[in-house]
């Protein structure tokens, strides 16, 4: 099977992360979502980085100030919400959990940064699989910068979470202590071959970061988070500046359908070698961010113009704004007939050129978009990451259970077969 695979924003292959980002989410791939329609999978990047923004001081525009005091106002979320937002940072920049206090004292005095952990309304054995895979998971990708062995180990821990066995040995422990020792020798029992140079120690740490995290989540909550926040704002200025670059030099040179511009030729150019690699097998296409504008241009406009035979049979849109670039008529295809005022939505992409499409998106990623109330027939959810806004935009691309969805979404498509006129 071949998959193309269209990057987002502030994508640039200058160093090794790129192409370790890739053999990541292959390796992703080629666990949960290839067996379900062949055996093999060959991922296609459609790499266009190279023909995005460049900056001439260098984004000395972006703001160095670090935000804090931010309070604590917002949606009330769960434990386990916190435990994935707190495990997305480095430990260093949260707070220690404030030590027990008598029941008489209403309000913490302040953390402590001594002292046993305060008491945790957070057990493993009340998590499902599901969940226990993706708080490992956003512990994994802080302990481990090549995305390779990440790949690897949030697989491990997943196969973990959702062993039968867990889950009753989990529930035998009397307490949170032997939960997490449990924990770490069921993990230290899955065999990884690329843990070998990296010590014996790698899982315990792992384990370590998970009941640290556990430990605080229920413990002044509010200071915690408004502390997570107070570090958000290079890295929120740093991912918002490349986007509204990257999307500014997409639009100024996208071309029209005479003349394709070098991004839209890219993408193109890409399919149509996935679609020779495999000739009699599905074309499917995994997008994020503008990658989803990208190719929404490309099945609504560009090979409809040009009455091509490249069909995407599947489109999984992770992170888009398609959605939002239709609302404001950004897409050459776009007509001012299809609005909220004249209660029409724009019609589906003409079915020789697109199947399914799932549109994915997250609530606490700010710049990904629902499509659904805009556009007919799009298959269109949120996949919650619970992490904090700095990661939320790319942890889909990082969670067993994002793909385990993914397959269950080709599966179906399959059935269907694959929307084929």
């Amino acid at each position: 099977m071949s998959i193309v695979y269209v990057h987002g924003v502030a994508t640039r292959n200058n160093g090794p992360d790129y192409q370790q980002h890739l053999d990541g989410i292959k390796t992703l791939l080629d666990r949960y979502v290839s067996p379900v329609i062949s055996n093999g999978c060959k991922v296609f990047p459609a790499y266009w980085g190279n023909l995005g923004a460049t900056f001439a001081w260098d984004g000395a525009s972006r703001p160095r100030t670090v935000l804090r005091g931010q309070g604590a106002g917002g949606p009330v979320i769960t434990n386990l919400d916190r435990a994935l937002t707190v495990a997305s940072v480095d430990s260093a920049a949260v707070p220690a959990a404030p030590a027990p206090r008598p029941a008489s004292v209403l309000v913490p005095a302040g953390p402590s940064t001594s002292g046993p952990p305060a008491p945790s309304s957070l057990r493993l054995k009340d998590l499902r699989p599901d969940q226990l895979s993706d708080l490992l998971a956003t512990t994994v990708v802080e302990q481990s910068s090549d995305p390779l062995l990440r790949a690897k180990l949030i697989i491990a821990a997943d196969e973990v979470a959702h062993d039968p066995a867990t889950a009753p040995r989990l529930a035998a422990c009397a307490n949170a202590a032997e939960e997490f020792e449990a924990l770490r020798k069921m993990l230290e029992d899955r065999k990884v071959p690329m843990l070998a140079a990296q010590g014996t120690g790698l899982w315990s740490k792992i384990v370590d970061r998970v009941s640290e995290t556990v430990s605080r989540v229920d413990s002044s909550p509010a200071y915690a988070l408004s502390t997570v926040l107070g570090e958000i704002r290079p890295a929120l200025n740093d991912a918002v500046t490349l986007f509204i670059g990257d999307v500014f030099t997409y639009l100024d040179a996208r071309g029209d359908a005479s003349n394709p511009g070098e991004i839209p030729r890219t993408i193109i150019d890409t399919l149509r070698e996935a679609k020779l690699a495999a000739p009699g097998e599905p074309l499917v296409v995994l997008t994020h961010s503008m990658g989803g504008q990208l190719v929404y241009d490309l099945v609504t406009y560009f090979l409809p113009h040009a009455n091509s035979d490249l069909r995407i049979d599947f489109w999984c849109a992770t992170a888009s704004q398609v959605g939002l670039f239709e609302e404001m008529k950004r897409f050459p295809a776009s007509d001012p007939a299809y609005s909220k005022a004249t209660g029409k939505k724009v019609p589906y992409p003409d079915s020789r050129y697109l199947g399914g499409w799932w549109n994915v998106w997250d609530h606490n990623d700010f710049i990904s978009y629902t499509a659904a109330p805009i556009i007919e027939g799009v298959d269109d959810e949120p996949y919650d990451s619970g992490v904090a806004v700095t990661q939320a935009h790319g942890e889909y691309l990082m969670r067993p259970s994002f793909y385990r969805k993914f397959a269950d979404k080709l599966t179906q498509a399959k059935q269907r077969n694959w929307g084929r006129p």
